[in-house]
This record gives structure tokens, C-alpha cells and sequence, in this order.
């Protein structure tokens, strides 16, 4: 994975954000956390002989190479990547003198060092071998003074750069501290982002559920977040409790009529639809019963055509979509709840009962239906 910098100005996608949140506590989904894409390799510096004495004899020419990397809190650098080596230099020909190089290319945010590369005396282009590095982003001068008995590594001829944080060194901040923007495992944020960026998280651990249970369901109201019924190792359930997360607690609700698990839940205007689900009584259920936070009240409503467990349920354009489950055989069914709001037949559409006597005639207007939930697994039109 990885995202590109965020520009000063501008704001980054939410996208970018969660990727960034995601990295950060651990969660990064492969590999290592790219900050920068690759950068291009830099541009030949200024070469000239030195009057003062040296070792160097001969003709030579240079290249540079852009280091990426990170400064540590403590300054140390830890590289990522290096570039491959840059524009080749004038030659310069010194007789047992030294060399100077000046305009030595600043590279971009990312870049912590640069490094040199020259070749022997006489040597050709592309044989350059590491001279020094400059261990920063802004010296422009260096004088050069290295017989080509101690040159190093060849240059590199290719790149490596795209800045990275190993998934090593990617690790979350103490429980309930949420997280601390401005370093990574002791990264300073300010070396890795062209910008500084502010992030908060809830993070930590959050106050439990008061009621343990598996086979629950849950949906979210106004931004308070509801668990309903559920199986407790022993007793189906009609528990509904809810968690407002600005403040981290729990407060228990109107119980469900119903007990019962392996059940779904969908919210549309504010109201919270507790659909199928199994109990040791009714056994697969259709039942559908409404939630009503503002009043804190449960009505029943039109039960689902097919009587199911461990379904699912979404919503989309205030039509609820009810999809699979078993009922001792694994099923594929997908039926839709509509909801009292205009809706327009089309012309070869159909409703199940009890609506198809309402909507005789009316294909192509819009039409009412009834305030009560009415299901079909049919409804291909659209509400308006």
C-alpha cells in the first residue's frame, strides 16, 4: 500500500487519512508504508581543479545519487532508498591536485543525503564508485581528495526511492492514548511529510458491551449505536443496549418483544428494523419489530417472506434488502422491505401482498405505500 504526500494547501481524502491511521496502528493491509513516490535521479554538479595539492591524477567525471530516508528523533539517518546515479559531470583532468564540486543538486522533501560518485583515472562513464556522502539535504560544496584505490560501491543503476516505513517499525501508541502525530516508532512526522499533518484517533481499548452475547445485531442512530438481542451460551435474547461513543457508556434500552439471535438490523429514518433470527421457541423467525430511539418504543411490523437466521440486511434508498441466512438450507434469497414513501411501479414491475391491489393500474406513477413494512422479492423500481 501506499499514498501520495499531502500538498501544504490542500486537504488529503479521507482515503489518504484512514491509510495513514491504518499504517500507524498496525493495521497496514501489505507490505511497507510508502510516504513519497520514487524521485528521479539529480543533475550533474560544477567540477573544477583545485589549486591545492592532492593525490588525484588523471581525467575523471561525477555522478550524484538522492538518498531517502528518515532523521530520527536522536538525528540519526535510517536510509530507504537511493536513486540511481545522476547526470555525469563535466570531466576534470587535476595533476596530483584536488577536485572541487559545487552546485551539487538539493533534492526534494524526502531526500536526508546525497552521495558522490567518481571514477578512476580515465575510467568511462557509468564506472563511477562512491567517493563520500553528505549527510544532509542542503551542502552544495565538496572538495574531493580520494585516491581511487579507496573509491567504493559502484553507482547505482537503479532506484530505490519511494520513502518507507517497514512494517517493523510501524507500531500503536499505549492503549487509550490514541495516537501521537508527530513521531512513528520514533520517526520525527516533520522528515517524513512534506507537511505536517494532525491526526487524532480514538484508539484504545473502549468500554465494554454489558451484556457478553454472540449472534447479535447492530445499527446506529444519530450516531449512538445499538446492539439487539443475541445468544448468550444458554438464553436467546431480547437485550437492546446502547453505546453513544463521545462519551464511551453504554445505556440499556426498551428490551425487543421478541428474544431471539442470528438476526439482522437496518436503520432508515431513524427508526431501527430487527429483522428474522432464531429462537429455541419460533425457531427461524420472519418476525420484523421496529425501534424507535426518540421514543424508546417497539411496534411490530410486515414479517419478512422468508423465515431465516444469520442473514444480512442494508439499506439503499430507504429500501431495505434482506439477503441469505439458512433456514436449515443454506439460502440465496434476497427480499426488500419498502417503506411508507412515493414510489413508481414499472411498467412490468409487481408487489407481492398485500400491496398488489394498491398498486393495480399505477404503473409508471408514483404511488403511496402503506406507512407499514411491506416486502417483495420483486421490486425492481425506483423511489422518488
Amino acid at each position: 500500500m501506499g499514498f501520495q504526500p499531502i500538498i501544504p494547501g490542500t486537504n488529503p481524502l479521507a482515503s489518504d487519512v484512514q491509510q495513514i491511521i491504518d499504517a500507524l496502528t498496525g493495521r497496514a493491509d501489505a507490505g511497507a508504508l510508502s510516504l513519497f513516490p520514487p524521485i528521479s535521479a539529480p543533475g550533474a554538479p560544477t567540477v573544477a581543479v583545485s589549486q591545492t595539492a592532492g593525490v588525484l591524477n588523471g581525467t575523471y567525471t561525477y555522478k550524484i545519487t538522492f538518498v531517502t530516508g528518515f532523521v530520527r528523533s536522536d538525528g540519526t539517518l535510517v536510509y530507504t532508498g537511493e536513486t540511481r546515479g545522476g547526470t555525469t559531470s563535466a570531466s576534470v583532468s587535476p595533476a596530483n591536485q584536488q577536485v572541487t564540486l559545487s552546485n551539487i543538486p538539493v533534492g526534494p522533501a524526502g531526500v536526508i543525503a546525497r552521495r558522490i560518485y567518481r571514477t578512476v583515472a580515465g575510467g568511462a562513464d557509468g564506472t563511477q564508485k562512491f567517493v563520500a556522502e553528505i549527510g544532509d539535504n542542503v551542502t552544495t560544496t565538496y572538495v574531493d581528495n580520494v585516491a581511487d584505490a579507496s573509491l567504493g560501491v559502484a553507482v547505482p543503476t537503479s532506484n530505490t526511492t519511494g520513502t518507507t516505513i517497514p512494517p517493523s517499525a510501524i507500531s500503536p501508541q499505549g492503549a487509550g492514548s490514541g495516537l501521537d502525530a508527530d513521531k512513528v516508532d520514533g520517526y520525527e512526522a516533520a522528515s517524513l511529510l512534506p507537511q505536517r499533518v494532525t491526526l487524532t484517533s480514538a484508539g484504545g481499548t473502549k468500554a465494554s458491551m454489558p451484556t457478553a452475547r454472540e449472534g447479535l445485531a447492530a445499527a446506529a442512530v444519530n450516531n449512538v449505536i445499538y446492539a439487539i438481542g443475541g445468544y448468550n451460551g444458554t438464553s436467546y435474547l431480547a437485550t437492546v443496549e446502547a453505546y453513544d461513543p463521545s462519551s464511551n457508556t453504554w445505556t440499556s434500552k426498551a428490551a425487543m418483544p421478541t428474544a431471539r439471535g442470528y438476526l439482522a438490523a437496518a436503520a432508515v429514518n431513524n427508526v431501527i428494523y430487527a429483522i428474522g433470527g432464531y429462537n429455541s421457541g419460533l425457531r427461524d423467525t420472519n418476525l420484523v419489530q421496529a425501534y424507535d430511539p426518540s421514543s424508546n418504543t417497539w411496534t411490530s411490523k410486515a414479517a419478512m417472506p422468508t423465515a431465516r437466521h444469520g442473514l444480512a440486511a442494508a439499506v439503499v434508498n430507504n429500501i431495505v434488502y434482506a439477503v441469505g441466512g439458512t433456514n436449515g438450507t443454506d439460502l440465496a434469497t434476497v427480499e426488500a422491505g419498502v417503506f411508507g414513501a412515493s414510489y413508481t411501479m414499472p411498467r412490468d414491475g409487481a408487489v407481492g401482498a398485500p400491496n398488489s391491489a394498491l398498486i393495480a393500474g399505477l404503473a409508471n406513477q408514483s404511488v403511496t405505500v402503506p406507512t407499514d413494512l411491506n416486502w417483495s422479492s420483486s421490486i425492481t423500481g425506483v423511489l422518488v
